[in-house]
């Protein structure tokens, strides 16, 4: 019977190590420095008074080409002082391009993965959505109501126990925005944003601007069923005109089908703007 052997290989954990040798010029610089100012020092401070322009410009020629030399042999021994750097450079640069490949691919590989756990995250709620609020899917769609840190995996709190609460606020608030004198277009505006303040404060605005349309109307002449913004319609119909002697107003006589309640509520608001009105004739309606 043969015997499996296993090996395993342990990778030794090497540590980089780099051991620098200052590097050493040496060179006769100070006496080549003192040589080349006693060159220099006869043209300090020349002008063309002690010499001619061809000679000022063969001057000016030579002092720029020394100073190109120097500058030019500079270089060359700074390329030959950094050469053993430049080399252990490329090196680093290579073996760090590896590691940061790897690390660009693992990442893009983490956030397909978040995304994927985000997008099933976002498919669960919406699902849990649509099916316990769906009196309000079909106005109020999954993304209105979203909230991003749902999705997050860090998230602590409970998004489905938050989803079943904010359709309950949404709920209430428009039962509170429907207590009002309301005009149909607040509701519009409440289920566009769900702010009950602006949709408050919008409805107050709708409602005054109709109250004043309605009112111009009547001051027109113009003769329309009287509708109360909580859809309860009342119609008025004028039964006969007559213009009264005293005052040259017109008199009319109106048939109101409505509940009682209701004239008295419109003969109320007649009073107020300071004309004459009296109910006679009450009847149930046939």
């Amino acid at each position: 019977m043969s015997e499996v052997l296993e090996a395993t290989i342990i990778e030794p954990n090497v540590a980089l190590s780099v051991t620098v040798h200052p590097g050493e010029l040496i060179d006769n610089f100070d006496i080549y420095k003192e040589s080349a100012l006693r060159k220099v020092e006869p043209f300090r401070d020349i002008d063309l008074s002690t010499v001619s322009v061809k000679e000022a410009k063969n001057i000016r020629a030579w002092l720029n080409s020394e100073a190109k030399n120097l500058e030019s042999t500079r270089l060359s021994y700074e390329r030959q002082y950094m050469a053993p750097f430049d080399v252990y450079k490329g090196k680093v640069k290579e073996l760090s391009t590896i590691f940061n490949t790897e690390a660009d691919r693992l990442g893009t590989v983490i956030k397909e993965a978040e995304e994927w756990s985000k997008t099933d995250r976002r498919n669960r709620y919406q699902a849990f959505y649509e099916d316990a609020c769906q009196m309000i899917v079909g106005i109020v769609p999954f993304e209105k109501i979203l909230d991003e840190k749902w999705l997050l995996k860090s998230y602590n709190g409970n998004p489905e126990d938050e989803i079943l609460k904010l359709a309950q606020k949404i709920k209430s608030d428009w039962d509170t925005l429907r207590s009002l004198k309301l005009h149909e277009q607040a509701e519009v505006i409440f289920f566009d944003t769900l702010d009950l303040g602006q949709a408050i404060a919008e409805n107050a605005r709708l409602v005054e601007k109709a109250d004043a349309i309605k009112a111009l109307k009547v001051d027109m002449g113009l003769q329309e069923p009287i509708t109360d913004t909580q859809g309860d319609n009342r119609t008025c119909v004028p039964i006969e005109t007559e213009v009264a002697p005293q005052t040259g107003l017109e008199r009319f006589r109106l048939e109101m089908v409505c509940p009682i309640e209701v004239a008295r509520k419109y003969a109320g608001m007649i009073r107020d703007d300071g004309y004459e009105v009296s109910l006679n004739g009450v009847k149930n309606a046939e």
